[in-house]
């Protein structure tokens, strides 16, 4: 997502909420944990919305979503036929949180038709704590919003809830790359085809001007990133993308989800056998989860090079998080006049990142030797490159580092070496007598760490 920010100073630890903005439309959405005892959340929330409501309610263009677990029962949302969760406490509870909605005109999403979300680990019983609402002129927003009771992940008592938003506008997102599995790539399969494709290069004809060294490496360019594509897999994207992931456990999971739509058709059969299954079926699925956590560990700390010692200190020093894709947060630049400036939005972020990390040449500066200095003496012409000193330069590269913005990454370079040598020879060796450098070299890619 590239224009989104966190909001802050919510006013309570269990409130956290991020700004989404597509065109001239702005979307809040407050993720809210009530606690059983008071609502203070909800008293930090109604806060926090009156003290900015004009920055977040000032038009229809602005949507706000709450979404959460709010620990309340009532007849509006909760199945009518369920009058054990209505004593008049619980009701009384409830008339807080339905006079916050009616005072922001917020409505429930998630309809009773889609069942309970949560059950409850003691009595079994049960209930619909979690609540997605939204302003009223917000609802046509939703394609979707359903609860998932088969995808319960395990040790816990709710269910999963998913929702679908059709945005007013397009908000711009990051494309996922398409990757390609290396590892597993059939290398004698794609040198073979690689040698006809350059069968008919003749690398005896110098190279003689910028033009012809242009299309020399674009020609290159194209023909690996077509060798690519043609014989090398793509990765396919899993839901559960884990290193430690495995076929059983995929297997385990299926199985799982199975006995989990099993369990909900027999929900009114409380002696049903399916329900001591789901039991089994879950310390199973956690057991050799830990299993292969464990096992993938163990197996990275044995082939640990002396360069991967950094990587592993890393993983065991720092602080536990969610896993989540890293994302650069929001950056503070002075403007014009001086003054500071949040950047939220991806390509301001880019931009402010060029200008300190490569600023402009000073103008107007002089330069001035020092009387008397003495500079070495200059280096010796270069002596043309040599196949070797190509080859050797190839052996130490990383093979599967990120690629640049051509795609082609080292493991291509070490597994083709002796097809792509010749060519590249021929190609440094222009560079070096003609002083020239193509242009598409020049363009590469910065990791901000």
């Amino acid at each position: 997502m590239a224009n989104w920010k966190p909001l802050g100073q919510i006013g309570s630890n269990d409130i956290t909420a991020i700004r989404l903005k597509t065109g001239g439309h702005q979307i809040t959405i407050f993720n809210i944990y009530n606690n059983c005892n008071d609502d203070k959340a909800l008293e930090a929330l109604d806060s926090y919305l009156q003290k900015h409501s004009l920055q977040l309610t000032g038009s229809d263009k602005d949507h706000i979503i709450w979404a959460g677990d709010f620990n309340q029962h009532h007849p509006l949302w909760d199945d009518e036929t369920e009058t054990r969760l209505f004593t008049p406490g619980a009701l009384n509870d409830a008339n807080c949180l339905i006079e916050y909605m009616a005072d922001w005109e917020m409505e429930p999403v998630l309809m009773k038709e889609e069942g309970p979300m949560l059950q409850h680990k003691v009595t079994k019983n049960f209930s619909r704590p979690d609540l997605i609402l939204c302003t009223n002129h917000s609802r046509s927003l939703f394609i979707t919003c359903e609860v998932r009771e088969c995808e319960q992940p395990i040790h816990t008592d709710h269910f999963p809830i998913v929702s679908t938003l059709e945005l007013p506008s397009k908000i711009e997102q990051m494309s996922d790359d398409i990757s390609y599995n290396y590892r597993a790539a059939d290398w004698e399969d794609f040198n073979n085809k690689l040698k006809v494709l350059l069968n008919e290069w003749d690398c005896s004809i110098p190279i003689l001007n910028r033009g012809m060294l242009e299309d020399e490496v674009s020609k290159l360019t194209e023909i690996i990133q077509e060798m690519t594509q043609s014989c090398i897999k793509k990765n396919k994207p899993r839901p559960n993308a884990r290193r430690w992931w495995n076929s059983d456990l995929e297997l385990t999971c299926k199985q799982l989800k199975k006995i989990r739509a099993k369990v909900k058709k027999n929900r009114v059969l409380p002696d049903h056998p399916s329900h001591g299954q789901l039991k089994t079926a879950i310390a199973a699925f956690a057991e050799a989860m830990n299993k292969a956590k464990t096992e993938h560990w163990t197996e990275y700390l044995k082939n640990a090079m002396d360069k991967d010692i950094w990587t592993t200190n890393k993983y065991v020093s720092e602080p536990i998080a969610d896993g989540g894709k890293p994302r650069i947060s929001t950056l503070q630049v002075k403007n014009k006049n001086g003054m500071l400036k949040e950047i939220h939005a991806n390509e301001g972020k880019a931009e402010a990142l060029v200008k300190s990390f490569f600023p402009r040449k000073p103008t107007g500066i002089g330069h001035q030797i020092p009387e008397g200095y003495m500079y070495p003496p200059p280096l010796d012409d270069l002596d043309c490159l040599t196949e070797e000193q190509i080859h050797r330069h190839i052996r130490k590269l990383s093979p599967y580092k990120a690629p640049g913005p051509d795609g082609i990454p080292n493991i291509i370079l070490q597994k083709s070496a002796k097809i792509l040598v010749p060519i590249l020879l021929r190609i440094y060796n222009a560079i070096l007598l003609m002083e020239e450098y193509p242009d598409q070299w020049w363009i590469f890619t910065t990791v901000v760490l």
